[in-house]
């Protein structure tokens, strides 16, 4: 069935995005010019046999992406919306979007779920955040962009704690806003207290110098 340009151009967008890929590797797998993908995208008229190639090879596309999680709710990333949303499972991922560029094509960045890394000691995961134009760059914390984005602000005084004492575990039904003490004492709780740690470690050499 004939389409028109607009919905293709949005299905063509739906299916990237589920793949995954950049406008450049598109035109590849397509067989055509880069250059008739970016005047497509921008709404420029294209022949109706590119069209044609273009519908075809996106009919052929996933309808979700291979990591989509049923359920998963997403929302903006405070301060950051348009560019970067977080879900409810504690994952980030970038805004598919529009910036410019330096050869007077716009660049379009294809959405995808960012990799976090962590702290080596502490094993929070964190999130670097760019919004490609301005140079801004952040570094943030995963379980404060959840809390931020479904809970509310950090109130005052208070920090971002883990019910199950596991940093990696970024479920928004793991997170809470608490107190300092009320956070140690989770780790206590959970045997994760760096003092903690360093006593039993302690007490650990001790035994094995008497034993000795």
């Amino acid at each position: 069935m004939q389409t028109t340009e607009s919905t293709l151009k949005a299905d063509f967008l739906a299916a990237r995005t589920a793949r995954g890929i950049s406008l450049k590797n598109a035109a590849k797998e397509i067989g055509c010019a880069f250059s008739l993908i970016v005047r497509m995208n921008r709404g420029v008229s294209i022949s109706p046999e590119s069209e044609a190639r273009i519908r075809e090879w996106t009919d052929r596309q996933p309808n979700t992406p291979a990591d989509h999680i049923p359920g998963e709710e997403w929302r903006p990333v405070i301060g950051w919306e348009g560019i970067y949303e977080v879900s409810d499972h504690g994952r980030v991922r970038s805004v598919e979007r529009t910036i410019p560029h330096g050869s007077g094509f716009p660049m379009v960045r294809v959405s995808h779920v960012l990799r976090p890394g962590s702290l080596r000691k502490a094993g929070h995961q964190l999130v670097c955040l760019m919004d490609g134009v301005g140079g801004r760059k952040q570094s943030r914390y995963v379980h404060q962009l959840v809390l931020e984005a479904f809970v509310g602000p950090m109130p005052e005084g208070m920090e971002g704690c883990h019910y199950d004492g596991d940093p990696r575990n970024n479920r928004l039904e793991n997170l809470r806003w608490d107190t300092h003490a009320a956070n140690m004492q989770d780790a206590l709780r959970h045997g994760t207290h760096p003092g903690l740690r360093k006593r039993v470690a302690t007490n650990q050499a001790n035994r094995g110098s008497e034993e000795s």
